[in-house]
This record gives structure tokens, sequence and C-alpha cells, in this order.
């Protein structure tokens, strides 16, 4: 994600009861971070920043911006299913938030080849989570004018 600027991002951090700022933000803002989790309670995220910022801190998810590169979209399974994989692989832990995430569609953040898993971003549910890549389908962008069409034979 990319912080807003300065101007919007302190008072969106002054005015928000949860949140308290930081000089240290000033810093961030016009950044690119990466979200470490989602607070749907108070519309809040924890934002990693690799160096050279080097810190973590929750922004109002208002002041965060998807980037616009190219993005892979996805769709979670059934929740049977998404408990199953995530309990049986051996760096992921089940939370029951995660059973919110059956059949929705979310963006890859960042993808971990060494263990198949994805990080994704669940907007509709303001949930970030890695999980299996075998527990995510892929969604195909189409144009209009490239999606199929089926010619009916007439005999």
């Amino acid at each position: 994600v990319r912080v807003a600027k300065l101007e919007d991002l302190k008072p969106a951090v002054e005015a928000h009861a949860a949140l308290k700022w930081d000089d240290r933000l000033a810093d961030a803002c016009g950044c690119e971070g990466i979200v470490l989790r989602d607070d749907e309670s108070d519309g809040t995220a924890q934002v990693r920043f690799p160096p050279p910022l080097g810190f973590k801190a929750w922004l109002p998810t208002s002041m965060l911006q998807e980037l616009s590169q190219p993005q892979k979209r996805v769709k979670a399974c059934d929740v049977d299913q998404l408990k199953q994989a995530v309990q049986a692989h051996a760096a992921l832990k089940w939370d029951d938030r995660l059973a919110k995430l059956s059949g929705e569609e979310g963006v890859v953040v960042q993808q971990d080849k060494e263990d198949a898993t994805l990080q994704v971003r669940f907007p509709s549910v303001s949930l970030t989570a890695w999980l299996p890549e075998s527990t995510l389908t892929y969604i195909e962008e189409r144009e209009p004018e490239a999606a199929a069409v089926e010619k009916s034979e007439s005999s």
C-alpha cells in the first residue's frame, strides 16, 4: 500500500480515537508499506515499512492506497477446505476470523514460493491473511471482447 500525503494523514490519525500521531509517520507519507493486519472494528491497518524507515505503525485504512501495479485477483475456497489446509500447513495457524474468507475475492499482496503461500488482502471483509496457494483460485481479468463466445451449430 501507499500512505497518503502528510496534510491528509496527520489530521486523520489525530482524529482517530485509537491512534496517536508520531512524528516518524511524517517520513512514511507517500511511501510504500506492507499491510500486516487489518482491524475491521476500528478501520485501521498495521503497516510495516521496510528499511530505511524500518518500523511498523497502525494507520487509518482510509489513508492507504492499494498500489496500481497489475494485481492478481483470487477467490478463496469454502471454509472447510480452507480450515483443513491452513491447519495442515506448518507455517500457518487457523484463526476463526479466516472463516469469513470463504468464497470471498481478494488481491494477492505477496507470494512466498518456499512454502507455497500467498498473502491476500480481502477488502470486502477488511482482512489480510497468509493462505496456502492450494486454497485459492485465480480470477482472470477479461476484456469484454476477449470473452469466449459459444457458437450454436445447426445440422
